[in-house]
């Protein structure tokens, strides 16, 4: 996968979690214009990424890994 970069408009929340579905890390807030880099090796690390506004509607998911 090739490196993807987000950059927020707004302040949003990321939440990474495992290929099972359990949660890694969450909670952690951005101010809007923060550039997010994820590397293009996520996919060998099983995770799951998204982002969410603070009302929880997901404004961004990719799942990525050999499980999916």
């Amino acid at each position: 996968l090739p490196s993807i970069l987000l950059v927020l408009e707004g302040d949003l929340q990321i939440e990474v979690g495992a290929a099972n579905h359990q949660r890694v890390a969450q909670g952690r807030a951005f101010p809007a214009g923060t550039a997010l880099f994820v590397p293009g090796d996520l996919e060998e690390r099983g995770l799951e990424l998204q982002l969410s506004a603070r009302n929880n509607c997901v404004v961004y998911q990719a799942t990525v890994g050999p499980d999916f």
